[in-house]
């Protein structure tokens, strides 16, 4: 029997997802659901308990409405529902998501709002969600969204934007889908309103609500509702990406499997590789190949980018550095072939280019996942005219290096995927642990059923 319902929860350092998992598990059809988590820490700590346990677990950039897209891309039921993790369903919630979406042809709904403390506070809450949303059909997502996943496909699915939900629902309006409001009622917790003061709280929400009614857009609910703590950065890491639906990837990899197969996986990788290097004090930066830069990046909610302009690699890394180098005193480029690198060596390539010109971090074919420079002027000695695509390309690097008498730092080795034998290597590796690049362990064991 197929998937029908594919329940996504976006997380985030969360001290406990176990009640919330309990309850889930005695309500749910298993053999007609399933349950999927985004953790939005590049570490995964609030999945780390769950990885070899009966649900999906993936990273995400954090944010939710990005983190709710990488769980909707991976969806197997036709109908999703996106739970926030202190909301608890009423015991036929998802059988009424199926009949509202089934059986009364809606193309999306959610449930009546209640909390889990009952007093006069609250009830009023209540009250004036259900007057909100009848009189402004204005639903929020700790009502708990669901939808056809081809309706929120053809949306485009969350903006990743502060209110994404209201966002997304605005849009779903505009083009005349049908919603409905579940007679059922929702449980959610009250932990945000007291953590921050009932009044604060209601404060800040009605605020919310009284710009959106006057047609506040994204940008600005972002940029006015959200605060950012983040320490000026001193370091690019810039991530090598090609879009596949214009460029070849993982050529080698097709010829044994197929076409689809290598995309599939690299996209996967990508994921792993944009959501687990998140650190402090460091900017990713995509250097994005694509015949279609806009849309690549719009598909993958990707802000800021480089573009990748040149078909030869190496005129590639000098144009980008020449442009980086403006910016960051320390530029790290890194392939988007191996997934599951251990975050610690990125961490130590930032801490030995403080003292050295160049850092590299060695494959076992002859080439580097990652390499680090200080200038603009290292940039073209290394990457000029340097033979790509052999087992040279690292001898190379560091006889470059010794000729202009630069000291560099030599990381451990590790591999590329780019046959079936590192196929084979990478699921042997993501089988100990799953965490080191959940989106790919979840493909091939998952999706693929890739076996060793």
């Amino acid at each position: 029997m197929s998937i029908a319902i594919s329940i996504i929860i976006p997380v985030y350092k969360e001290n406990s997802l176990l009640p919330l998992l309990t309850h889930l598990d005695k309500l749910r059809f298993r053999e007609r659901s399933e349950i999927i988590l985004v953790d939005g820490d590049p570490e995964g700590s609030s999945i780390k308990p769950y990885l070899h346990q009966q649900y999906r677990c993936i990273l995400a950039p954090q944010g939710r409405g990005i983190q709710m897209n990488y769980g909707a891309a991976i969806a197997k039921g036709h109908i999703l529902m996106f739970l926030h993790a202190d909301t608890f369903l009423h015991k036929q919630s998802l059988g009424d998501a199926i009949r509202i979406i089934d059986h009364l042809n809606y193309d999306a709904g959610c449930f009546s709002l209640s909390f889990n403390k009952s007093s006069f506070r609250y009830q009023w809450l209540q009250f004036w969600a259900m007057i909100r949303g009848s009189l402004l059909g204005y639903y929020f997502g700790d009502q708990v969204l669901f939808v056809k996943k081809e309706t929120f496909n053809s949306l485009g699915g969350f903006l990743n934007c502060f209110c994404e939900d209201f966002f997304f629902l605005k849009l779903f309006r505009k083009q005349n889908y049908k919603f409905k409001l579940s007679s059922l009622y929702i449980n959610t917790s009250v932990r945000k309103w007291k953590n921050h003061g009932f009044f604060n709280t209601l404060f800040k929400h009605l605020t919310i609500q009284l710009f959106l009614i006057l047609g506040a857009g994204p940008t600005f609910m972002t940029s006015f509702f959200t605060k950012s703590n983040q320490p000026p950065t001193r370091t690019c890491l810039a991530v090598m990406i090609k879009d596949a639906n214009t460029e070849p990837v993982k050529s080698r990899l097709a010829v044994s499997t197929s076409d689809d197969f290598a995309e599939q996986l690299y996209q996967a990788m990508i994921k792993d590789t944009l959501a687990r290097f998140q650190l402090k004090s460091v900017t990713i930066m995509p250097c994005v190949k694509s015949k279609q830069p806009a849309t690549f990046c719009n598909q993958w909610q990707i802000k800021n980018h480089i573009q990748q302009r040149h078909s030869d690699l190496g005129k590639n890394l000098v144009s980008m550095s020449e442009t980086l180098c403006s910016t960051y005193p320390k530029i790290i480029f890194l392939g988007s072939d191996s997934p599951n690198i251990p975050r610690q060596y990125i961490v130590e390539a930032i801490k030995q280019l403080t003292d050295h010109d160049a850092v590299i971090g060695p494959t076992d074919d002859g080439g580097y996942y990652l390499i680090g420079i200080k200038s603009f002027e290292l940039a073209q000695i290394i990457f000029t005219d340097m033979p790509w695509s052999t087992p040279n390309v690292f001898y190379e690097t560091c006889l470059r290096l010794q000729q202009n008498d630069l000291v560099y730092y030599v990381l451990p080795k590790w591999y590329d995927i780019d046959n079936m034998c590192s196929i084979h290597k990478l699921k042997n590796d993501l089988d100990s642990n799953p965490l080191s690049a959940p989106n790919t362990y979840d493909f091939l064991t998952v999706q693929q059923k890739v076996t060793i």
